[in-house]
């Protein structure tokens, strides 16, 4: 039978939907070319300073004129590879910052930006990092037209310390 099929819910624009021949006992392909909402160029994550310490670098470009970036999270944890929206850990998370002479932490929300912190390079420090434990870090950042907050997100970085 013929079936119209289209990737719903993804960080991505919505592609027109194509009909697929579908056949007993045979393998049936569509290929969809999809513009995600947001990109990253420049990502950089790395060991920095005392040893405990992470710095993250990276570019956030928006793709579709149109939509709003609603803000960018990192995600690092010592547990799996698998680190995403759905796992990781707020101690290696959160980002550590200065403002009026204090230390600052965010926490594990998403940071806001707004259209001046698009295509310039970002800086974030994340500490806690221990001695001996291999870490997987990674950056995600939704649009508030992304579907359900689904999230854009860079490869996995995996740092030994």
């Amino acid at each position: 039978g013929k079936y119209l099929i289209t990737p719903v819910n993804g960080p991505f624009v919505q592609p027109a939907s194509q009909e697929v021949d579908l056949k007993s006992n045979a393998m049936a392909t569509a290929n969809f070319t999809v513009t995600p909402y947001v990109s990253f160029s420049g990502v950089n994550i790395a060991k920095y300073g005392s040893g405990d310490s992470v710095s993250v670098t990276f570019t956030l470009h928006k793709n579709v004129l149109n939509s709003t970036i609603d803000g960018y999270r990192i995600f690092a944890t010592d547990q799996t590879p698998l680190v995403g929206i759905n796992f990781s850990e707020t101690k290696y998370s959160e980002v550590h910052y200065w403002e009026d002479g204090a230390e600052k932490v965010t926490g594990s929300d998403f940071l806001a930006l707004t259209e001046v912190d698009l295509d310039k390079p970002i800086t974030a420090t994340l500490k806690g990092y221990i001695s001996g434990k291999t870490y997987w870090i990674r950056i995600g950042a939704r649009c508030k037209e992304s579907p359900a907050g689904r999230v854009n997100l860079t490869e996995v970085v995996e740092l030994k310390f």
